[in-house]
């Protein structure tokens, strides 16, 4: 009686030459777009000698006036003590 010929065994997916292939092209691309990102991170920022003004994140805003729609001021020194909200909306775009 005759035998079968049996096929050579595949490899599993992890060992193939072409899967090593892509899985190398993949962290080229990956390490290229990390290194880029870093470089316009780190350089972009630069350029503007100016130092930047400091934020009063947890005092007391400025008094400050600003026109309403209706033509009148808005003052916030009279709304000291008040929660307020600030709402802006451009009009002129669109």
């Amino acid at each position: 009686m005759a035998r079968k010929k049996q096929r050579p065994r595949r490899q599993p997916w992890w060992r193939r030459r072409k899967v090593h292939r892509q899985l190398v092209v993949l962290a080229v691309v990956v390490v290229g777009v990390a290194v880029l990102g870093w470089v316009a991170v780190y350089f972009g920022g630069r350029g503007n000698d100016q130092e930047a003004t400091p934020q009063n994140v947890s005092g007391q805003a400025p008094s400050f006036t600003l026109p309403t729609i209706a033509g009148d001021e808005f003052a916030s020194a009279g709304h000291l003590g008040q929660h307020a909200l600030l709402l802006y909306f451009n009009e002129g775009v669109g």
